[in-house]
């Protein structure tokens, strides 16, 4: 008989256990509302932090030109996509650099025409000097040619003259 009552009290016991256990959960899992009257006012919000903040993610910009910045279109910690403009510079001082190269590209040009006519005068100077040196051959040769003519008739007048037929 004792047997029987101690395992009637532990059932009894195990029985009262979970009834208090369900009635601790059945109040925990309810709702409860608190309502209050809307009033105005000021809201007090305080965050302090000790140490330094870090950035999530950390990426170093560049560019490949630099000059005076116009516009800035990002700020530090903005999220930005690729692609999108970040900042406008000032274009004045490339444009100048952009119109200082066009004028040394056109002065290069012109020296290059320059050059091209000054060797079309150096050819032609060269064909003058071409018809200048035959000319003066053909006149050598005009000359050596009359001299032998000359010789020629020199020598036949001079048989003539020795044979009497002319006069000396």
């Amino acid at each position: 008989m004792k047997k029987k009552t101690a395992i009637l009290t532990v059932a009894a016991l195990g029985i009262l256990a979970a009834l208090v256990t369900w009635a601790i959960i059945r109040t925990q899992g309810t709702i409860q509302y608190r309502t209050a009257t809307v009033q105005t006012g000021d809201i007090n919000a305080t965050v302090s932090a000790t140490g330094s903040p870090n950035a999530v993610v950390t990426v170093q910009v560049g560019s490949q030109v630099s000059g005076t910045i116009m516009a800035l279109y990002a700020d530090f910690n903005t999220k930005v996509k690729k692609g999108q403009l970040i900042a406008r510079i000032d274009p004045e001082a490339l444009q100048a650099r952009v119109d200082q190269a066009q004028a040394n590209s056109d002065a290069a040009s012109s020296a290059v025409a320059n050059a091209k006519a000054g060797v079309q005068k150096a050819k032609a100077g060269i064909l003058a000097a071409n018809a200048t040196t035959a000319a003066a051959v053909a006149n050598v040769v005009k000359t050596q040619a009359a001299a032998k003519d000359a010789n020629t008739k020199t020598a036949h007048r001079m048989e003539l003259a020795k044979e009497g037929v002319i006069s000396s």
